[in-house]
């Protein structure tokens, strides 16, 4: 038999739970960067050669160490997310802008950059509106 016990009411009110889809998009985040900036690090001249090979394939002329410790500080944003920090979203932000300015200064065509922010920033936000027993993961961040 259950008695009723307001501590234990108490204490899960004050509990945070994410939807299943918020936790499997972190994770999946967590594993693409991750290899991103492996590949950044470890894989660049390979995939330039690749290009040369193939003249559709267009990549960026950016510093590759610079898209290596990028990735390493988007990782430690999720993380920050992962955390219930809504620190972790802004950083994003800030991260996607800064790639945004980079692209631009690599001489991109702006639209595709402008519209690749725009759409990672909107999936974001998106997924930390799912709600999981009526409070979305963004609601809960701190």
């Amino acid at each position: 038999m259950t008695t009723y016990d307001p501590i234990d009411e108490a204490m899960m009110d004050g509990l945070k739970e994410r939807h299943g889809c918020v936790t499997a998009w972190l994770v999946f985040a967590f594993v693409v960067t991750g290899l991103s900036a492996l590949f950044y690090f470890f894989a660049y001249d390979k995939m330039l050669a690749m290009a040369e090979e193939n003249p559709e394939v267009q990549i960026p002329n950016v510093n590759p160490t610079v898209m290596g410790v990028l990735s390493l500080l988007q990782i430690a944003f999720i993380a920050l997310l992962w955390q219930w920090k809504k620190v972790g979203f802004w950083g994003l932000v800030a991260l996607s802008l800064a790639g945004l300015v980079l692209n631009l200064m690599s001489g991109a065509s702006p639209a595709g950059p402008i519209f690749g922010t725009v759409f990672a920033l909107a999936i974001w936000y998106g997924i930390l509106q799912i709600k999981k027993n009526g409070k979305s993961t963004w609601e809960q961040l701190e």
